[in-house]
């Protein structure tokens, strides 16, 4: 039978590669995003921290993502896909002739008229802030590449610092949990072990 000692070995190089690993692949399917300026108001405000998510197999209406933009991040909702037809009438915004009832924004929108069909593989962005945001509205930005989508935010983290505390405390968390739960599958297995390896002394005196 194993002794306390090199099962204790065993748990703590386990737990410790078990953590790593989840450590490792949160670091590559995440990432922490932080919101410069005020054009996603009320949802997200001026330095607020985003846990965002770099595995996109699809990008759907009233996402919101961050994307690459002229050499910077842009945090931003996606309105509409490729081929949809957006359109801006006074002051309402429709996707595909329906009129969209948007509960999230800061504020009515005031805006020319306006309509585009949005081209394949690109999307229509709009910031929260409707009155206050550098968008797919302005000529300079256009629709976005689906290529240029760094990932879709999963939720808000907090402001300034208190966001990458959160951030490492959610990261304590998870690996506590990890630790806590081999730890009780190797218990397990060990008893186990102890049970077959009583099991067959016995037999083997008899």
């Amino acid at each position: 039978m194993l002794n306390k000692t090199v099962i204790g070995k065993i748990k703590f190089i386990l737990c410790g590669i078990i953590s790593c690993l989840f450590i490792i692949a949160v670091t590559r399917t995440t990432t922490l995003s932080n919101v410069s300026g005020g054009s996603m108001e009320n949802t997200y405000k001026n330095n607020d921290w985003l846990l965002v998510n770099r595995i996109v197999p699809s990008i759907n209406r009233g996402d919101i993502i961050v994307a690459k933009f002229k050499n910077k991040l842009i945090v931003k909702r996606v309105i509409g896909v490729g081929g949809d037809i957006v359109e801006i009438k006074d002051n309402q915004l429709y996707v595909n002739n329906s009129l969209k009832d948007e509960d999230y924004i800061k504020e009515d929108m005031k805006e020319a008229n306006m309509s585009i069909r949005v081209p394949v593989k690109e999307l229509f962005l709009l910031g929260d802030n409707r009155n206050n945001s550098v968008d797919s509205r302005n000529i300079a930005v256009g629709c976005v590449s689906e290529s240029d989508v760094i990932g879709k935010v999963m939720f808000d983290l907090g402001n300034d610092i208190s966001g990458y505390i959160n951030f490492l405390l959610m990261l304590l968390i998870c690996c506590t949990i990890i630790v806590v739960s081999v730890e009780k599958i190797i218990n397990i297995m060990f008893i186990n072990i102890d049970k077959a390896e009583m099991a067959a002394l016995k037999i083997d005196n008899q």
